[in-house]
């Protein structure tokens, strides 16, 4: 949605503070990941976080995808949503060590990939 909206040249909006923070992981580096995870010998089963274990706010999303675009800088509406997540962020210690993993791409990185393929499919 927010690459569409700053497609379109619209600011974004962004709920409550703009200071909701989430952990944006590439898919690529999901799926790399659960390979890691499907061929290394662990002596016993435990779950594991995958993510970037850094936390990456809406704000700060919208305004790498705005720049991209050349859109207006995103707009904080203050507007609530029931049941949000304040912070969600994944502890990735267990992962790194156990797997011998870390994530490659920046969410600066993976905004651009994944821009990039976006385009590619709407011209």
């Amino acid at each position: 949605m927010f690459i569409r909206m700053a497609k379109e040249g619209k600011s974004i909006p962004i709920y409550e503070d703009g200071d909701i923070g989430r952990d944006f992981v590439f898919i690529d580096d999901v799926a790399s990941a659960l390979d890691k995870a499907t061929t290394t010998n662990l002596s016993q089963s435990l779950a594991y976080d995958v993510g970037t274990g850094s936390k990456t706010t809406v704000l700060d999303l919208a305004r790498i995808i705005a720049k991209r675009y050349g859109a207006p800088e995103p707009h904080v509406n203050g507007m609530f949503r029931n049941g949000d997540v304040r912070c969600a962020v994944a502890n990735i210690d267990r992962t790194v060590h156990d797997l011998e993993w870390r994530p490659l791409k920046s969410v600066d990185e993976g905004i651009g990939q994944l821009s990039e393929w976006i385009d590619s499919q709407l011209g």
